[in-house]
């Protein structure tokens, strides 16, 4: 069997079982809104106050939820972090959330970007409680204010189900 044969099957199985380890309940009533999910690698989290200053000076008219998802299972230390977050930001409407025990210990150690990147959206896209949801790279900045409301304005407006936004220099 090649190697490359190899580490397709395993990335095969370990999808099936994250996915299996990750519950996504159905949307029922979905609140009025948007939500933004911001993952953020536990490598650089001391980051985080960085992009919340961005995040918070961009008009947020409409936003129920902003998910911050580390990449990780609960870390020691994490309590702190999120004490100052929401100190700092205290209108900001955050959510702070980690893997699952088990899915995320199979993320950790399956080690690859796409999968963290993958659990990120599924953490929190299974907490959603908005039909419109705004996944946000940890490390761009948004330099205009009505960087997420042109998004969503969009969306709602085409009724779009999944779109991109390219807004980067």
């Amino acid at each position: 069997m090649s190697e490359s044969f190899r580490r397709e099957v395993l990335r095969s199985v370990a999808r099936r079982v994250v996915g299996a380890l990750t519950p996504w309940p159905r949307m029922r009533d979905p609140q009025p809104g948007y939500s933004i999910i911001l993952g953020v690698p536990w490598g650089l989290r001391h980051l985080l106050g960085v992009n919340l200053r961005f995040i918070a000076r961009t008009d947020l008219t409409g936003l129920s939820r902003l998910f911050v998802v580390f990449d990780r299972t609960e870390r020691p230390g994490a309590e702190d972090l999120i004490e100052a977050a929401r100190r700092d930001y205290p209108d900001l409407p955050m959510e702070f959330c980690f893997y699952p025990r088990r899915a995320g210990r199979l993320v950790e150690r399956i080690d690859v970007s796409t999968f963290y990147n993958s659990m990120n959206n599924v953490t929190a896209l299974s907490r959603c409680p908005t039909r419109w949801a705004l996944l946000h790279d940890f490390d761009l900045y948004p330099l205009v204010p009505n960087y997420f409301r042109d998004v969503v304005d969009k969306m709602e407006r085409e009724s779009l189900r999944f779109c991109g936004l390219e807004a980067t220099n």
